[in-house]
């Protein structure tokens, strides 16, 4: 191999040979190209295009899950401690939207569930009771109780009014059977005095006498009349008592017990007519009230008056019967000049015995007509117009304030048995949505009072990320976005798509600088993705279909001008131009350029290593907008 060969068999030596050449070949042309101008540079240019844009504002976070719930039971007017009974899943589970997941005793809920039924059945009751109108049976049964009302009443006006009435007779007459019974025992006296003479000078009796038998001459039988005497003497006594009792204290009270009984008579009739025609019956009710007690005390002294008559009649017949042992015992028992004395004796008790049973009938007459004014008074104060008022309550026509009534008690029933009914399915914590059991917190037997358990729904996903203000005010609610977790990719299969579902109204300061939170809901989440991965949403503020666009290359700024530089006829010439919406490569052309037009790129330049480097923006800077 030559010398040359060898040379040229590295790349070391191929180079010197070029030198050489250059050396000696070239050295006339570079020393001819130096001395000349240089030539132009070619230009880069690139076209104006029709494409789409869309302009996206990155959030970047983590993924969290949609939801957190805090569970507990909830019972309206419970009590604060509720016994757990059952638990029926455990911490990680995965659960269905209204899935049981806890128990607490119901024993109670039940009890009061029962009872809310049966006030709403009574409510309705009523309501359709007062809406239907005149129940037959209730009216049957309404004038069933008046009648039996007005019956007792006018019943009890008859008993009273027969009873005082024969009062009154007994007592007028009293003072005649007084008188009577005097002549009796003055009859009785005289026979006695043919006996037992001399025992002074009897008054003659107002009758013929029988004929006396001879002078028995059994000195037991003078000695008994005698006595029989004495008593009869303490008899007469005792019956001018009566008298005198009777025709002051019994009649003065007699007196007295009428004219209340008028005024009674007076206070029935005054209600008996105010019934009668309709009219207010106030007035004739409280009348009758006053009668009443002035009756009762005319009544009560009456009474007394007459026990005081009875007693002196008692004593009366005490002496009488004393009388008559005298000459029916002893020695004188079969003496036959006794027998008239014994006749006219007995006579005699006779009488009294009949004032007995009059008197005593009299004060039964005066409780009988307290006891019917009793009645009387329960009528007029109250129980026939009760028994009037039921009647027309069950036959008129529903008012509407009782239809309303009843209306708001049932409404409110049905209000109380919703709210029970409600507590009842409040005793099973179910799920309010899909999701996985995180924390179980009490345990069966425990009573509980706050949270039992928490569930976090992660069926659906919520990329919470921060922005700053410059890109706060692009954002709105429900704008779309593609979502990538760093963790899984950015592949076709794992890029997610949301939308914007929150926006903080008020910034959060980080490290000095202002932030706003910005959650992003996954649509549909990719196989993966787990709550906590970090990630980034590109939220798309704004879009455009078939539009003019220029790279952002081509784009130059002065100050506060944008323009570019278009090619004419072979030369570089600025262009104003009104620019869109951008993104990382290209700018939305609204106005200044056409489809045919052909901009201007800056040309590249070199690097200290000889690489050549792109030369951005032109003498403006970088366009604005780049890096979007």
């Amino acid at each position: 191999m030559s010398f040359v060969q060898r040379l040229l068999a590295s790349w070391r030596g191929r180079a010197i040979v070029l030198a050489v050449l250059a050396a000696v070949v070239g050295g006339p042309v570079l020393v001819s190209r130096a001395t000349a101008a240089p030539p132009p540079a070619a230009l880069r240019t690139a076209g104006v295009a029709r494409g789409s844009i869309t302009q996206t504002v990155a959030v970047s976070g983590s993924i969290n899950a949609i939801a957190s719930y805090k569970l507990s039971f909830k019972l309206q007017g419970a009590g604060t401690s509720l016994k757990l009974t059952e638990v029926l899943v455990a911490v990680g589970d995965q659960v269905q939207k209204d899935q049981p997941l806890a128990r607490i005793d119901a024993s109670d809920l039940r009890t009061a569930l029962a009872a809310a039924q049966n006030n709403l059945d009574t409510a309705q009751a009523r309501y359709d009771s007062i809406v239907a109108g005149a129940d037959p049976r209730e009216v049957a049964d309404a004038k069933r109780a008046l009648d039996k009302v007005s019956t007792s009443y006018a019943t009890a006006k008859n008993t009273y009014q027969q009873n005082v009435l024969t009062l009154q007779q007994d007592l007028r007459s009293l003072p005649e059977k007084l008188v009577a019974l005097k002549d009796q025992m003055v009859k009785a006296q005289y026979r006695l005095s043919v006996v037992g003479q001399p025992i002074g000078t009897p008054q003659p009796p107002t009758t013929e006498p029988p004929a006396l038998t001879p002078e028995p001459t059994l000195s037991t039988a003078k000695a008994d009349a005698r006595s029989a005497t004495t008593s009869m003497n303490q008899a007469q006594a005792s019956r001018e008592a009566a008298e005198t009792t009777t025709n002051d204290t019994l009649a003065s009270a007699l007196g007295e017990f009428n004219a209340a009984y008028a005024n009674v008579q007076s206070g029935i009739r005054a209600f008996d007519a105010a019934i009668a025609t309709g009219g207010d019956t106030t007035q004739a009710i409280a009348f009758f009230q006053t009668t009443q007690a002035t009756y009762s005390t005319a009544a009560t002294r009456l009474a007394a008056a007459i026990d005081a008559v009875s007693a002196s009649i008692a004593s009366v017949s005490s002496s009488v019967g004393s009388a008559s042992n005298a000459i029916q015992s002893g020695g004188s028992r079969n003496e036959n000049n006794l027998d008239g004395a014994r006749y006219e004796l007995a006579q005699t008790q006779t009488q009294i015995v009949q004032l007995q049973q009059m008197l005593s009938g009299d004060k039964s007459k005066i409780t009988q007509a307290g006891s019917s004014v009793t009645t009387i008074s329960d009528t007029v104060g109250g129980s026939y117009q009760s028994s009037q008022s039921a009647l027309q309550k069950v036959t008129a026509t529903p008012k509407p304030t009782d239809v309303l009534s009843a209306l708001s008690t049932l409404q409110s029933a049905k209000t109380a048995l919703q709210s029970a009914q409600d507590n009842l399915d409040g005793a099973t914590l179910k799920a309010p949505s899909p999701g996985t059991i995180a924390t179980v917190l009490n345990q069966v037997g425990e009573n509980v009072s706050g949270t039992v358990m928490t569930l976090a729904n992660n069926t659906s996903l919520t990329l919470r990320g921060t922005i700053g203000e410059a890109d706060v005010a692009k954002l709105r609610l429900g704008q779309v976005a593609t979502v990538t977790v760093d963790a899984v990719g950015a592949t076709a299969t794992s890029r997610m798509t949301g939308k914007v579902s929150s926006i903080d109204p008020v910034a959060t300061i980080q490290q000095g600088v202002p932030v706003y939170g910005v959650d992003v809901q996954v649509d549909i989440q990719a196989a993966g993705v787990r709550p906590g991965m970090s990630g980034t949403a590109q939220v798309i503020i704004a879009s455009r279909q078939q539009i003019l666009t220029v790279p952002n290359l081509a784009i130059r700024a002065q100050g506060t001008r944008r323009y570019v530089l278009t090619l004419r006829n072979g030369e570089s010439v600025e262009t104003n131009v009104t620019f869109g919406i951008a993104n990382d490569t290209v700018t939305e052309v609204l106005d200044g350029l056409t489809e045919s037009d052909i901009v201007v790129l800056p040309q590249l330049r070199s690097t200290a290593s000889g690489a050549p480097r792109q030369q951005l923006g032109g003498p403006g800077g970088p366009p604005p907008g780049f890096g979007r």
